[in-house]
C-alpha cells in the first residue's frame, strides 16, 4: 500500500509540473525527480540545454515498444543515469558517484522475468544466437539486454578500457648531452700530471640512441619498471690539441705532437647499454600525457674506441685502440620531463680506464632526451 501511495504522489506532482509547461519539460521547472517505492521507480531527468518534446516522444516510444525495441529517454551526456524500456519492462540504471551501480527494475508479475548479472563475464559465454540482444554503454559501464523468449537477462560489467591508460615508460628515443668526468674527489679540475685529459666541455658531446624499450606497470599504471637496450656514443674533445693519448698493455700516456698542427683531437667511445629504471608518472589533463621522474641503474659493454686527429689543412687520422678503457661499466641514471621531452643525467660508478692503467676518472653526461620510438 505504501508503494502505491508513493508512486501515486510522484505521478501527481510530475503531472502538475508538466501542466505548467505544456508540451515540454525544462530545467527551469525542475532538475530531477526521483521516487523509489521498493523496486517501483519513476525518474525524470532534464539537464541544461535538454528539451523533451512530449507529444513526439510518446508517439515514437509507443511504436518502438510495440516492436520490442529499447528506447532510452534523452539525458544529458554528462550524466551516467539511463532509463530504458525492455518490452514493457522499466529498467533504470543509476551510476553512483562512488563508482557503484544501482539497477531498478519495475515490478510486474504479468511481464517476463528479468535476471540481472552485475559485473559478470557470463555474457561472453552466453549462447544468444537465437535471442534478441541489445548492447548499451553508460559512462564506464556497459550492459547487454537479452530476450531469449522466456526471460529478459541483463548482463552488466565494467567497460573502462578507453579511459584506462597502460603504463608506458620514457626511455626509447635519443639523448644528446655534454660529456665530462669527475676525479675521485668529485672535481672536474685535473691534476697537472693528467692535464692531457682536460676537455673542451662545450664540444664534448654524447649521443644515446635508445632502440628498445620494455615497460612493466606496477601500481595504478603510474609507477613501473622500464628496461631496454641502447647505444652510447661519447666524444671527449681535448682542450690541448697537440697532446695525443696513446697506451700499451700497462699504462695510458700522452705525447706532444710537434710536426703537425691539429685542429681537432678527440677520444670517441661506443658502448651497448641496458638500463633498469623505476619511473613515477603524474598524469595531467591531456590524455595519455604525464610528468615523469625516473631513477635507475645502467650496465654497459664497450664495443669500440678510437682517437680522431684532424689537421688545420683538413687531413684526418683515426687511431683505433682500446686505450685501456674499462670494457664493462655500470652507473646511475636519472630522467625528468613531460610527455616526449625531458632532461637526463648519466653517471658512471666504474672508472673510465682500467684500474692503475690510466687516470682515475668517472665520466658523466647531462643533456636532453626526446622520446620518439
Amino acid at each position: 500500500m505504501k508503494k502505491i501511495t508513493s508512486l501515486f504522489l510522484v505521478m501527481i506532482f510530475s503531472m502538475s509540473i508538466m501542466a505548467q509547461m505544456p508540451g515540454t519539460l525544462n530545467e527551469e521547472n525542475f532538475d530531477a525527480i526521483t521516487s523509489k517505492a521498493s523496486v517501483d521507480t519513476v525518474i525524470l531527468k532534464v539537464k541544461d540545454k535538454t528539451v523533451v518534446e512530449k507529444q513526439k516522444f510518446q508517439a515514437d516510444n509507443q511504436k518502438k515498444h510495440s516492436e520490442g525495441i529499447i528506447d532510452p529517454l534523452p539525458v544529458d551526456s554528462s550524466e551516467n543515469n539511463m532509463h530504458v524500456k525492455v518490452k514493457g519492462k522499466d529498467v533504470v540504471i543509476i551510476q553512483n558517484e562512488d563508482g557503484t551501480t544501482r539497477v531498478n527494475v519495475s515490478h510486474d508479475e504479468k511481464k517476463k522475468k528479468v535476471t540481472l548479472h552485475v559485473d559478470s563475464d557470463a555474457d561472453y559465454n552466453y549462447n544468444y544466437s537465437n535471442s534478441d540482444t541489445t548492447r548499451i554503454r553508460i559512462g564506464k559501464k556497459k550492459f547487454m539486454i537479452i530476450d531469449d523468449g522466456d526471460n529478459n537477462q541483463i548482463f552488466f560489467e565494467n567497460d573502462d578500457s578507453d579511459n584506462k591508460k597502460k603504463f608506458k615508460g620514457h626511455y626509447s628515443g635519443f639523448d644528446i648531452g655534454i660529456n665530462n668526468y669527475f676525479t675521485s674527489e668529485f672535481s672536474t679540475s685535473l691534476p697537472a700530471n693528467e692535464e692531457y685529459m682536460n676537455l673542451n666541455s662545450g664540444k664534448s658531446w654524447g649521443v644515446n640512441i635508445n632502440l628498445i624499450q620494455k615497460s612493466i606497470g606496477l601500481f595504478n599504471n603510474n609507477i613501473g619498471l622500464v628496461t631496454g637496450m641502447g647505444l652510447e656514443f661519447n666524444n671527449y674533445r681535448f682542450d690541448n690539441k697537440q697532446l695525443v693519448i696513446a697506451g700499451d698493455s700497462t699504462v695510458l700516456y700522452s705525447y706532444k705532437e710537434t710536426e703537425r698542427n691539429y685542429e681537432k683531437n678527440k677520444l670517441a667511445t661506443t658502448y651497448l647499454t641496458v638500463p633498469l629504471i623505476m619511473e613515477f608518472q603524474i598524469p595531467v589533463r591531456e590524455k595519455n600525457k604525464s610528468i615523469y621522474l625516473s631513477l635507475g641503474v645502467t650496465g654497459s659493454i664497450k664495443l669500440g674506441s678510437h682517437v680522431k686527429l684532424e689537421e688545420k689543412s683538413g687531413n684526418k687520422e683515426k687511431i683505433r685502440d682500446d686505450f685501456n678503457l674499462s670494457p664493462l661499466r655500470y652507473g646511475l641514471t636519472a630522467r625528468v620531463g613531460y610527455d616526449d621531452f625531458g632532461i637526463f643525467a648519466n653517471y658512471s660508478l666504474q672508472q673510465m680506464f682500467e684500474k692503475n692503467k690510466g687516470p682515475e676518472l668517472y665520466p658523466f653526461t647531462i643533456g636532453f632526451s626526446f622520446i620518439c620510438f
